[in-house]
C-alpha cells in the first residue's frame, strides 16, 4: 500500500506540536502540554497539562495535540475530562496522592473510573494508555512504586474483562518530579490489532521479578478508521527478552530501543499490509537525566544515518519504569492509504 500524503486533513487523528498556546491549531484540541512549570503556561482546555520539561528546545515548553477540529467537543465527567470529534475520544484525569490510600488503590480507583466512562461511550474501544505518577523507581516498604501501579491497575482491568476481550493497549508509564496519578487515554469506535516484539517476551508475561503483577499492555496498537491506519507504538525501552541490556549508555540504549520499535513496525506491517514509515511518525522521547540529552539525541540520528530522518522527534525529561533504564522511545502515527 501507499501512502496518501494529500489525505492528511481526512484522517481522524492528526498528530501534531507547536511550542505555545497561541500556535495550538483553530477549534478544539485535545492533547498533552509539557514543561517544567505548566501554572503559568496557557493550557487550553482539553489538553493535559504535565510537569516535564523539554529538552533541546529554545523553551521548554511544548504542546503535542491529537485532536482538533470543528467537530472536536470538550466536556467533563467526574474526574475525567475529554474530547470527542464523533469517532475517536481523548480522555484524562489525574487524582491527587495523599496518606489516606496506597498506590495501588488510588491506581485502581482512578483506572476504574476511566473504564467505566469509556463503557458508557459509543466509541467503546481504549486504544492506549498514557500513565504519570512521581517517584516511580521508589520503594513503599521494599516495593518499587512502579510494581505497586501495576498491581492497581492489574486489579481495574481484571473487573474490566468485557472492555478488555482482544487483550492489552498500548502504553507507557512514566515518572515525573511531583503530582498525583495521570492518566490520559485515546479511545475510538473500532478496536485495535495488538502487536508485539518478536525479539521480547511481551510485558503481560514477564516473569515474577518483576513484581507481583506483570505490566499490562502489548507493545503496539494498531487501529484501522475508514481507510486510514494509526498506529500506536507503546514506551520502548533497552530490553531484549525480559532483561535490561546496555545499563549506564544511555546512546547504546537508545539504539535498542529503537531497535525494538523498527521490529514493532515490521511487525505492524505484516498485520496491516501497509508500510509505515518511521520517518514519518512522531517520536516522543522520555530521557532520564538531562545531561544524557546529547548521547541520547545523537544516538537517535545515528539510527536514521542510512534512511529517511523523522522530523518530528520531541525529548522531553522523564523517570523510566526501570532504575537501570535512562531512555524510553514511543512514536505514533496516522497513515491514509490509497484505494
Amino acid at each position: 500500500m501507499q501512502l496518501h500524503k494529500d489525505e492528511a486533513t481526512r484522517l481522524p487523528v492528526k498528530i501534531s506540536w507547536c511550542t505555545s498556546a497561541e500556535d495550538v491549531p483553530d477549534g478544539m484540541a485535545a492533547g498533552f502540554c509539557f514543561s517544567g512549570d505548566t501554572s503559568s503556561a496557557a493550557v487550553p482546555d482539553g489538553v493535559m497539562p504535565l510537569e516535564i520539561p523539554v529538552l533541546g528546545k529554545p523553551s521548554d515548553m511544548g504542546f503535542e495535540i491529537w485532536l482538533h477540529g470543528d467537530k472536536a467537543k470538550f466536556s467533563q465527567i467526574g474526574n475525567i475530562s475529554y474530547v470527542e470529534n464523533g469517532t475517536t475520544v481523548f480522555g484524562f484525569l489525574c487524582i491527587p496522592e495523599t496518606s489516606d490510600e496506597s498506590l495501588q488503590d488510588l491506581t485502581c480507583d482512578a483506572y476504574t473510573e476511566a473504564l467505566d466512562f469509556v463503557r458508557s461511550l459509543s466509541n467503546r474501544h481504549v486504544w492506549r494508555f498514557w500513565n504519570y505518577f512521581a517517584d516511580i523507581n521508589e520503594p513503599v516498604d521494599g516495593v518499587e512504586r512502579y510494581r505497586l501501579f501495576n498491581i492497581g491497575r492489574q486489579r481495574a482491568f481484571d473487573s474490566a474483562s468485557d472492555l478488555l476481550a482482544t487483550g492489552m493497549p498500548a502504553a507507557s508509564a512514566i515518572g515525573i518530579r511531583e503530582g498525583g496519578v495521570s492518566i490520559v487515554f485515546l479511545a475510538g469506535a473500532e478496536p485495535s490489532k495488538l502487536i508485539e516484539n518478536p525479539r521480547q517476551v511481551s510485558a503481560y508475561k514477564y516473569p515474577e521479578q518483576y513484581g507481583p503483577r506483570s505490566p499490562s499492555f502489548s507493545r503496539a496498537g494498531l487501529v484501522h478508521l475508514w481507510g486510514s491506519s494509526l498506529l500506536l507504538v507503546s514506551g520502548t525501552a533497552s530490553i531484549v527478552g525480559h532483561e535490561t541490556v546496555h545499563a549506564n549508555d544511555s546512546y547504546a540504549q537508545t539504539l535498542t530501543s529503537l531497535q525494538n520499535i523498527a521490529l514493532v513496525v515490521l511487525e505492524a506491517e505484516k498485520q496491516g499490509a501497509q508500510s509505515f514509515p518511521m520517518h514519518e511518525m512522531l517520536f516522543r522521547v522520555y530521557v532520564r537525566n538531562a545531561r544524557d540529552y546529547v548521547n541520547v539525541a545523537k544516538g537517535f540520528s545515528d539510527f536514521f544515518r542510512e534512511m529517511a530522518k523523522p522530523s518530528n522527534v520531541h525529548y522531553v525529561l522523564g523517570d523510566i519504569c526501570r532504575s537501570d533504564l535512562l531512555v524510553e522511545i514511543e512514536a505514533s502515527g496516522c497513515f491514509a492509504k490509497l484505494d
